[in-house]
C-alpha cells in the first residue's frame, strides 16, 4: 500500500500541469522590459499611466514605448509680466509650452482672471517647475484691462496703455469727504454699497471729517482698501455740522458722538455737576479719562455756551 501511494504522488503533477508555453525568451524578455518601464514611469507619476491616453497633459510628449515625460522647462528670458496681459510672444519668451499657452488663454478669453500668482497652479497643465521659477517675477496690475480684449490683441500691459485702440483704464473721480453721498463713494475702487453707507454715517456722528485720515476709521473698512483710495479724497473743513455743547448736551447726546464712550459721557456730566459749567473746551483735560490724543481728536467737535 505505501508503495502504490509513493508511486501515486510522483505522477499526480503529470495529471495537473498547465500547457507549455510558446513564448520565446526574445518576447518573454521585451515583455518584463516593458513592464519595468511601466513601473518606473508610474513610480515618477504616483499613478498610472495608459500608453495610448493623450489626455495627460499639455507639454507631456509620448515615446514609442508608451512613455510620457514631460518636457523640460527652459526659459529663454526672465522678465516682470502680468499673467493676465501676457501677450503669446511673451508667454513663449518665458519657456511655457504651446498647449498650456492655448490652455490659459481660452481660460482668460471665457472672462478668467489670475487674481494671485498661485492661480496659475490651477490652470491644468501648468509646469510646477515653471511656477517655481516664474513666480518672482509676477506683477499684477490692479486695474488690468477686460481680459478677453486683451488677449484678442495679443497686447502686453505697455502695449495697452500706449495703443490708441487699446484699452484706457477707467477714471477714477476725485471725492470731498465731506460733501460726497454715497454713489460717489461707490465710484472708488473697493468701495460697494455697505461700505459707502458706513462712511456716510460715521462722517455724520462725527459731524464731518476733521482729516482725511478718518475716513479709515469706518468700521469695516480694510486698510487696504483706504490706502487705494486716499490720493483720491479732498477735505473741506467747512463743511463740519453743528458742534457739540459740553454744557447743555445730555449724557445721550455725548455718547452718540464716535469719541465719547458711554462712561466718558458719565464723566463728563459729573465734572459738569460737580464744577458748574465748563469756562472753555480746555477744561476737558481735567479729566482724568481724558487723554491728549483724545482731547486732540475731539476738539474740532466741542464747543462751550
Amino acid at each position: 500500500m505505501l508503495l502504490i501511494i509513493i508511486v501515486g504522488m510522483w505522477m499526480l503533477p503529470w495529471f495537473f500541469s498547465s500547457p507549455v508555453s510558446d513564448i520565446s525568451i526574445e518576447e518573454l524578455a521585451l515583455i518584463t522590459s516593458a513592464a519595468d518601464s511601466m513601473k518606473v514611469k508610474q513610480h515618477e507619476t504616483g499613478g498610472n499611466i495608459q500608453p495610448n491616453d493623450t489626455k495627460y497633459g499639455p507639454g507631456y510628449t509620448s515615446r514609442k514605448s508608451g512613455e510620457y515625460t514631460r518636457e523640460p522647462y527652459s526659459p529663454k528670458s526672465l522678465f516682470l509680466f502680468d499673467p493676465n496681459t501676457a501677450s503669446l510672444a511673451q508667454w513663449k519668451e518665458l519657456g511655457l509650452p504651446d498647449k498650456t499657452i492655448g490652455t490659459l488663454q481660452k481660460y482668460l478669453s471665457k472672462g478668467g482672471r489670475i487674481r494671485k500668482a498661485e492661480d496659475l497652479q490651477k490652470i491644468y497643465g501648468f509646469p510646477p517647475e515653471a511656477y517655481e521659477v516664474l513666480k518672482p517675477y509676477i506683477r499684477l496690475k490692479e486695474n488690468s484691462p477686460e481680459l478677453p480684449e486683451a488677449i484678442s490683441k495679443n497686447l502686453s500691459w505697455k502695449d495697452l496703455a500706449t495703443s490708441p485702440n487699446g484699452y484706457k483704464p477707467k477714471k477714477i473721480p476725485r471725492v470731498s469727504i465731506n460733501q460726497s453721498d454715497s454713489a460717489s463713494w461707490e465710484a472708488l475702487p473697493g468701495i460697494g454699497p455697505r461700505l459707502a453707507s458706513r462712511i456716510v454715517l460715521f462722517r455724520a456722528k462725527l459731524g464731518g471729517f476733521n482729516s482725511v485720515a478718518q475716513v479709515g476709521e469706518t468700521f469695516g473698512l480694510p486698510d487696504s482698501t483706504f490706502q487705494k483710495i486716499k490720493p483720491y479724497l479732498d477735505i473741506d473743513k467747512s463743511y463740519l455740522t453743528a458742534k457739540l455743547d459740553i454744557n447743555h448736551s445730555t449724557i445721550e447726546e455725548l455718547q452718540a458722538h464716535p469719541y465719547i464712550s458711554f462712561q466718558m459721557a458719565k464723566v463728563i456730566i459729573a465734572y459738569r455737576v460737580q464744577h458748574g459749567p465748563f469756562k472753555s473746551k480746555e477744561d476737558l483735560i481735567r479729566i482724568a479719562l481724558m487723554t491728549p490724543d483724545l482731547y486732540a481728536k475731539l476738539e474740532p467737535y466741542l464747543s462751550v455756551y
